[in-house]
Parts: C-alpha cells; sequence; structure tokens
C-alpha cells in the first residue's frame, strides 16, 4: 500500500504528520517509506519462492523476517519516528511478528511419519 498510497498509509497507518512538514522533507519521508515497502516485497517474494521449492529453507526464512522486524524496532529506538497518536500499524507489524514467531516454531516442529499399509 505505500508504493500505491504513500501519504494515506504513511499519515494514516504509521501516524506520521506529514502535513507538518515542508513539501520537500514530506516527499523525502515518502520515497524512504516506498523504498522500505519495495526491499519489503522483494523479501515477501524470496519467501514464497522458498515456499513452493525450497521447503527445507523455510526456517531460515523465518529467521529473517524476523530480524528484519528487529532491526527496525532496534533502529527506531535509536532513530525515533514523530507519531501522533497510536497508529494501527505498530499494533498490526506486532501482530505480525509474532505469527512470525509462531511460523518459525511450527516450521521447525517435526510431524510423524505415516507408514502405508499396503
Amino acid at each position: 500500500m505505500v508504493i500505491f498510497k504513500g501519504y494515506y498509509t504513511v499519515t494514516n497507518a504509521d501516524g506520521i504528520p506529514l502535513a507538518t512538514y515542508p513539501p520537500d522533507a514530506a516527499h523525502t519521508i515518502l520515497a524512504i517509506f516506498a523504498v522500505s515497502s519495495l526491499s519489503r516485497l522483494i523479501i515477501s517474494l524470496i519467501c514464497t519462492v522458498v515456499l513452493v521449492r525450497y521447503r527445507s529453507a523455510i526456517p531460515a526464512m523465518f529467521i529473517v523476517l524476523g530480524l528484519v522486524y528487529l532491526g527496525g524496532q532496534l533502529l527506531t529506538q535509536f532513530i525515533p519516528l514523530v507519531r501522533v497518536g497510536r497508529p494501527p500499524g505498530v499494533i498490526v507489524n506486532l501482530i505480525l511478528f509474532g505469527l512470525i514467531v509462531m511460523g518459525f516454531v511450527l516450521s521447525l516442529w517435526k510431524r510423524p511419519q505415516q507408514t502405508s499399509d499396503e
């Protein structure tokens, strides 16, 4: 959504008050968010390829997704984003991180082998 509806997503989902910035600064913020979302899209496409073709690498992809989220959280501790109110994007990202952890655990879980009595 950030690539196609950047202004709406950044102001509503992320709570960043773009209207309070000079136009050039707001444009730069939108560009940075768009580039960041493009990298997440590419990582998602790689995850899809891994899911379809390289099943044994699924835990590694969950680790990559988790590290991307945790790295972003660490960076925002040192370089915080100015936000207005409690934007829903923060909650959505936290839920997605929980799903990543759950997916990682489930990807390591070995299912019992079924034997066929033919």
